[in-house]
């Protein structure tokens, strides 16, 4: 996995570590955007872009960052996420 400059709280890292391995995706990035950063990877052929909210002051904000990951994924790979082994 790979993390550029930027570092998230250990909650939106765990959400995002959690979910992504769900769908089996091994490498993303982070890029700066004009207000926030955006998560971005690939999954099922598909370029997947997402903001990261930049303050964490919120105590449901990674909670809310997780379901829109999730609901991304399955978005891109209709549906549901690929069987485990």
């Amino acid at each position: 996995m790979g993390k550029l400059r930027f570092q998230l709280d250990d909650h939106y890292t765990r959400a995002l570590a959690q979910v992504l391995e769900e769908f089996g995706v091994a490498d993303y990035r982070l890029e700066p955007g004009s207000k926030h950063r955006h998560l971005v990877f690939e999954l099922a052929g598909r370029e997947v872009r997402l903001a990261v909210p930049g303050s964490t002051n919120d105590w449901s904000g990674h909670l809310s960052f997780k379901t829109r990951l999730r609901r991304r994924c399955r978005a891109a790979v209709g549906c549901n996420p690929p069987a485990a082994d």
